[in-house]
Formats: C-alpha cells, sequence, structure tokens
C-alpha cells in the first residue's frame, strides 16, 4: 500500500505540472496574435511617414501623375527685347531722331519702330526713348557701344555750339543771368541773350530750363554778332534823335 501511494502521488505531480506547461502556451499565442493585430494608424502615428508617394489610384487630378510632372525653373514671359539690345536715353535741347540714329550707327526707322513713334518730331525735351544697339555691338560689347555713344553724343553737342559761335563771329566773354520773376528760357535766350535754347542748355547743364527758379543764376556766351547788333542799334538811334529837329516854341 505504501508503494502504490507513492506512485500515485508522483503521477498527481506529473499530471499537474504538464497540464500547467499545456495551459500556458495559448496565452502567448494569444499575446502574439494582440501584438501582431494592432491598427496601422497607431504604427503610423508613432513612426510618422514624411513625403508619401502617391499612387495613380489616388491621384484625383486628371492626366499624368502629379510626380510625373515637371514645371519650368523660371515663368514664361512674352517676348521682348533685351537690354543687351537696347538703351534708354533722355531727349536734350535741339536733339532729333536724325542726329540720334547717325550718332547710333543705325536709321531713324529703327528707333521709330523700337519706340513705336508715328510722328517723328513728337519729341519733347526729357522724353525717354530707347535706341537699339548693332547686332555687332550687342551682348558683351553692349556697355562699351553705350560708352562710345555718350562720348560722341557729348562731343557732337561741344562741336555744335562752337560751330555756332564761330558763326556769329566767336565768343567773346561768358555773362550770367540772375532769374527774375515771369522770365523763362526761351524769352532770355532769344530777346535778351540772343543765343539759341540749345546753347543755353548746353552751359547750363545742371539747370531745368522748363521750370526756372527766381534768383537762379543762367550764364550765357556773348558772342560777337550779338554786340556788334548792339553796336549799331545804338548808333541808330543816336542819328535817329540827331536827325530829328528840336521842337521850339519860339520859333511858332
Amino acid at each position: 500500500m505504501f508503494t502504490v501511494k507513492t506512485n500515485s502521488l508522483v503521477t498527481a505531480i506529473a499530471l499537474t505540472a504538464l497540464s500547467a506547461c499545456v495551459s500556458s502556451e495559448p496565452e502567448s499565442s494569444v499575446a502574439s496574435e494582440t501584438e501582431l493585430s494592432q491598427p496601422m494608424d497607431f504604427v503610423a502615428t508613432t513612426n510618422p511617414v514624411i513625403n508619401v508617394k502617391p499612387t495613380p489610384e489616388e491621384w484625383t487630378g486628371g492626366g499624368t501623375e502629379i510626380t510625373d510632372l515637371e514645371l519650368p525653373a523660371d515663368p514664361i514671359e512674352p517676348f521682348t527685347d533685351s537690354d543687351d539690345n537696347r538703351f534708354p536715353v533722355e531727349i536734350r535741347h535741339g536733339e532729333n531722331l536724325v542726329s540720334l540714329a547717325e550718332l547710333a550707327e543705325t536709321s531713324v526707322d529703327a528707333i521709330a519702330e523700337l519706340n513705336r513713334l508715328s510722328d517723328f518730331d513728337s519729341l519733347v525735351v526729357g522724353q525717354e526713348i530707347y535706341i537699339p544697339i548693332p547686332e555687332d555691338q550687342s551682348g558683351t560689347l553692349s556697355d562699351s557701344f553705350v560708352v562710345s555713344f555718350d562720348e560722341r553724343r557729348d562731343m557732337a553737342r561741344a562741336d555744335r555750339v562752337e560751330r555756332f559761335e564761330n558763326q556769329s563771329g566767336g565768343l567773346i566773354v561768358m555773362r550770367t543771368h540772375r532769374v527774375k520773376t515771369g522770365e523763362t528760357a526761351w524769352g532770355l535766350s532769344s530777346s535778351e541773350f540772343e543765343v539759341p535754347l540749345w546753347v543755353l542748355a548746353y552751359y547750363n547743364p545742371d539747370v531745368n530750363l522748363e521750370r526756372l527758379r527766381i534768383g537762379q543764376e543762367l550764364h550765357y556766351p556773348l558772342v560777337q554778332s550779338t554786340v556788334e547788333a548792339e553796336l549799331a542799334q545804338s548808333d541808330g538811334e543816336g542819328e535817329t534823335a540827331a536827325a530829328e529837329p528840336s521842337y521850339d516854341e519860339s520859333t511858332e
């Protein structure tokens, strides 16, 4: 009887251990399945995905996929003349399209077409227009062409002033006039100074002749022809005064 009880006790212990092992396997399996069955949005929240490429089924904009679109680096602009093919100038007193075309080695029609000018005589002082640059001077040579144009332009104006003074008998002296109320550059140059307006502009490059200020100084040349005209006028007035008989009431 003692032996049977001992064997029964051993058998009972073995059965208990085996039962414990069998009952632990489903719990482990359930735990693993629970971990694997977590929703995907939980994974996405803990590990966010950046710049996810949309699939063709997700793209609803029509046409090709958004990843296939290639945008240009710069926006497309309408065709215009490049700054290498033209440069601006401001019209001065005494200038016209003919003189500017000669200095720029181009034609009057080319300047008129570039600036859409229908009337060649409609230029006003201070107006800004564009001068075309010849093809063989464009590109990297455009800057040097503009510099040479400005030099030729200034030289041409100086030569024109010199020709005027020589044709007028030569420059005698430079004079200075202080602007008074009601005076204009046109009135002063034509009646008092007796020089063209573009000559007055040449000797006063920093003065806006269209808007003179009271007290402003103007420099102008006194030429020989003006002096002779003044002398002739004074002599004529003297002769006229001498020829007129004096009025004497006693003779009546």
